[in-house]
This record gives structure tokens, C-alpha cells and sequence, in this order.
């Protein structure tokens, strides 16, 4: 069945009303016009927290340009309408293509769509209305140019994540810790208190390395995964993918907000705890190489601690040992205690930084997996500072100096 509906000017040719079981909703396929579609383009844009940064750059985006101008056709953009209620299960399945055109109609009239797959196709199609402007017969030419869109009317956050996710595989695709951000998006709204914040990856903000107080939202997502799977590893797209099909609601992901708020006051707490024992420690190659028995041959893994510890492979080795220790019986709240236990030797302090950096020299030196190495060395470290079985070794005779009380 094929329709036409006239939304305040704006003309849709809506085509069929495919229900899609997997994500409980329906699948609209609708056809408008390049000018139809734009009216609405720039107000939608940045409504989906959960899109790229625009990525399309170079060559592509000439020649999707040029292609546009002369007229062509594109993939279909995905776009949604949510549906933030509590609807039983089954509901979906009374979506009429009735009922989605008029559900299409509102969203247009309100600009409340959501653009699940098309993000970088409709920056361009922008990029082609802005630079042939003041051409009235090309302009016109292509405003009146066809595409098509596909439109989830009645689908809620949690599928509609999922259905990106596998539109995006074999694209331009997002990085698993873009992802991991999208899977634990609500968890960003966690009260953190103390004037500490997150940066997601869309921000679009770079963070300073030295700033105790400003987190990679995705780095400190790698130490709580870390700290559930109690694996230091980073999570695969696979995992996440699985991850989301998984979910029937958020409900999982809000049960762990409060944990996820524990682990992370935990972290900061060491953070704090390194800063305040090494806050006159600052390190360059210089003094790196004052000390014989710890020659540093590459780069700095980082001038001073927070520098150190504020990185992914630290915060991800520090989550697996915290998930071994919660596992047998030492819950966080003991683990703070231990880290506000932590000393180290006046007059040792420089020497304990550079020889942690020459330990991490060490593994660039002969890794071939080198971020994964980093993360075991830091979980051993971990291991070394705050388990009371801990048999390392090798940490002990490094970092003499530092000590710390077990329960």
C-alpha cells in the first residue's frame, strides 16, 4: 500500500509498514523530496546523543557531493520516532500504516526524530544545498531531488541501540569504546560530585592528561567493565553487540549505576592518594636518567602520576583486581581502606615514579600487543598494592619503598 500525506507542506510518500520482531517495532519506508527532508535536517542533527562525530572526510565526501548535485540515488537514512512509555511487549504489532503515518506526521511537524543511520550522508546533502545557494535552477534541481528513509515509529532506547549497532557494521563502524559509551550512556548522569566530570567521545573535548578532575567517559567505562568481567582486556564489538541484544529493558544497566558509582569513587580515591604522595614529583628525561639502574630508553608513559594512572590501561588492570578481590569477599569499601592506607618512604618518592615508568619501558621494549601488556603490568601492580596474598615478587623488589596496610 502506498499513501501520500501533506505535513504542513512537507510531502511524504509513505510506501509500506514492515514490523521488525526483532526490536519490537515498525518499519516505515517513506519517500521525500532533498528540500522536505532538510527543513527538518539541521534541528535533528545532534538530537542522538548516542551518533558519531561527523567522520566523512576527503575524497568521499567530494564524490558523494558531486553525485548528489547531479542526482543520484543513496542508501536509505534511518531514522526513529521513541517511544519512551512502559508498552507491553506486543504492542508493536497494532501499528498500522495508519497509525505510522500519523505518528510520522507528528514527529515531522515537532522535529523530534532521531537519526540512527544517515548521520554523514545528511551533513553532505547540507554541504550541497549551502554551496549551490545562489544557483536558483540548480538549487531547485536538486531540493526536488527523491530519497528515501527508513523510519522505527514506537521503538524504544534500548532496541533502537541495538538496530545502530548492527547498521553500523561494515561501514564506516564505530570503535568498541564509542560503543561501550552508547551501551552505559545513563550512566554519565551519576552524581559524581567534588567538581568531577566526564567527557563522552562526542564531546569533541580533548582532556588534559594532568586534570584530576576530568575523565575520559570511555576510559573510565574500560575500568568498570574490567571490573565486572575481571579481565583487563577491552571488551569486543562482539560483546557489546550481545551485550544490548540482551537487554529487554535498562533496568540491568540502572541497577549498576550504583556500583558503577562505588567503583569509580574508589578509583579517584587512589588517584587522590597517588597525588597527594607524588604531587612534588614531576618527571622528564633528565632526571629519568639520573637514575643507572632504571634506564629509560623510549618516551614517558607520563610526566607524573596522574598522568600514569589516568589512562585506560591503569584504570582497566586496577578494575580487574578490584573484580578478583570483590569476588572473594574484600568488597570495595575494604579496598578503600587499603588505598588510604598507602605510604611511600620520604626520599624515595621520584625514585618509585621513574622506576615505574622503567618497568613500563620495558614492556614497549619487547611487546607485540603493547596496550594489552600495559594493562597486565598495571593489574600485577595492582595485584602487588592491594592484595594481602599477593606473592609478586618482582613488584617488591621494584617499588620497595611503597607500603601498604591490608585488612
Amino acid at each position: 500500500m502506498t499513501t501520500t500525506t501533506t505535513l504542513s507542506e512537507t510531502h511524504i510518500n509513505v510506501v509500506s509498514c514492515i514490523l521488525d520482531h526483532r526490536v519490537k517495532a515498525a518499519n516505515v519506508l517513506i519517500e521525500i523530496s532533498i528540500g522536505d527532508y532538510l527543513k527538518i535536517a539541521d534541528y535533528i542533527l545532534d538530537k542522538n546523543d548516542f551518533q558519531r562525530r561527523r567522520v566523512i572526510r576527503g575524497k568521499v565526501n567530494q564524490f558523494l557531493k558531486a553525485d548528489l548535485e547531479i542526482g543520484c540515488s543513496i542508501p536509505p537514512i534511518v531514522l526513529a520516532i521513541l517511544d519512551e512509555t512502559e508498552p507491553e511487549d506486543d504492542d508493536y504489532k497494532s501499528i498500522s500504516l495508519e497509525l505510522a503515518e500519523k505518528r510520522i506526521q507528528a514527529a515531522f511537524e515537532q522535529k523530534s526524530l532521531l537519526i540512527l543511520d544517515g548521520l554523514q550522508r545528511t551533513n553532505v546533502m547540507l554541504d550541497v544545498a549551502a554551496d549551490i545557494r545562489n544557483d536558483y535552477n540548480q538549487k531547485e534541481a536538486y531540493l526536488k531531488g527523491i530519497i528515501r528513509a527508513e523510519i522505527y515509529v514506537g521503538i524504544k532506547r534500548e532496541r533502537m541501540l541495538y538496530r545502530m549497532l548492527t547498521l553500523n557494521t561494515g561501514q564506516t563502524t564505530m570503535s568498541s569504546r564509542h560503543l561501550m559509551e552508547i551501551l552505559y550512556y545513563n550512566y554519565r548522569d551519576v552524581n559524581l560530585g567534588d567538581g568531577l566530570r566526564f567527557v563522552s567521545d562526542k564531546d569533541s573535548e580533548s582532556v588534559k592528561t594532568d586534570d584530576i578532575k576530568t575523565f575520559k567517559f570511555k576510559d573510565v567505562l574500560d575500568g568498570f567493565h574490567s571490573f565486572v568481567e575481571k579481565d583487563e582486556l577491552p571488551i569486543e564489538k562482539v560483546d557489546i553487540l550481545t551485550n544490548i541484544h540482551s537487554l529487554e529493558n535498562l533496568k540491568e544497566i540502572e541497577n549498576k549505576k550504583n556500583i558503577f558509582k562505588e567503583y569509580f569513587d574508589t578509583y579517584y580515591l587512589f588517584l587522590q592518594k597517588m597525588d597527594s604522595l607524588f604531587s612534588a614529583v614531576t618527571i622528564d628525561k633528565d632526571n629519568a636518567n639520573s637514575y643507572s639502574e632504571y634506564p629509560i630508553k623510549g618516551s614517558l608513559f607520563g610526566k607524573n602520576t596522574t598522568e600514569i594512572f589516568k589512562k585506560s590501561q591503569a584504570i582497566s588492570g586496577f578494575g580487574a583486581v578490584c573484580g578478583d578481590l570483590s569476588e572473594r569477599g574484600i568488597n570495595l569499601a575494604e579496598i578503600r581502606r587499603i588505598i588510604e592506607g598507602i605510604t611511600c618512604q620520604d626520599g624515595k618518592k621520584e625514585e618509585f615514579v621513574i622506576a615505574f615508568l622503567y618497568g613500563l619501558d620495558k614492556i614497549k621494549e619487547k611487546s607485540q600487543r603493547l596496550g594489552n601488556e600495559q594493562r597486565g603490568f598495571f593489574r600485577r601492580f595492582f595485584s602487588f598494592l592491594l592484595d594481602k596474598d599477593d606473592n609478586k615478587k618482582c613488584f617488591q623488589q621494584l617499588f620497595p619503598a611503597l607500603t601498604r596496610t591490608i585488612r
